[in-house]
């Protein structure tokens, strides 16, 4: 009868830890439409992302003669736009579309949590990896990359590397301010080509 009665008060125990935990916690709000570079003025760089841990890699195996006789003429070609039209829109979105084909940047975001999952901390926060951050995870959306074009655009070859600076939000919506994005960052980036 001792183990009836205790079975039955961890039964009625388990409904209450099981709403504060975190597999419950999977709410977001969504980000309608696209970003725009005055909403992001006066972010905090890195915000609600792992400093150190965002970083760029060709998104599949090239070889050094690929990355010679394909990438390296399409980068010249795109400077080459650069220095006769400017940030026009197809030109930025021409390089979004280089960027995104090429290459994959992963980092870890630190997730704001408020659950009982963690060492006695209600509100607690979660690394979570993203392998690319154009895909939308579990709890982080795709981030929007936004590429520098002011004065001009941040995008060109020189020693031997791709370089370009963009900021990149996720389609997270920040909970205590509804006009700004949850995770965001802004960095230069160099690979080598």
């Amino acid at each position: 009868m001792k183990k009836l009665s205790l079975l039955a008060s961890v039964f009625a125990f388990s409904p209450v830890v099981m709403t504060a935990s975190c597999f419950l916690d999977g709410t977001f709000v969504e980000k309608e439409g696209e970003w725009r570079l005055n909403e992001l003025e006066g972010l905090e760089n890195y915000k609600s992302i792992k400093p150190g841990s965002v970083h760029i890699e060709y998104k599949n195996q090239t070889s050094q003669e690929f990355r010679h006789k394909t990438l390296l003429p399409k980068i010249k070609d795109i400077e080459t736009e650069i220095e006769n039209t400017g940030a026009s829109k197809d030109l930025v979105n021409k390089i979004n579309n280089f960027i995104k084909r090429n290459f994959v940047i992963k980092l870890t975001a630190l997730r704001p949590h408020k659950g009982w999952d963690t060492k006695n901390s209600y509100s607690h926060i979660h690394e979570e990896q993203l392998n690319d951050i154009s895909k939308p995870s579990t709890k982080v959306l795709a981030f929007q990359m936004l590429l520098t074009t002011q004065p001009k655009i941040v995008f060109g070859y020189e020693n031997g590397k791709l370089y370009f600076e963009a900021s990149f939000a996720s389609k997270n919506v920040d909970q205590d301010n509804t006009s700004k994005p949850q995770y965001y960052f802004k960095q230069m980036f160099e690979i080598e080509i």
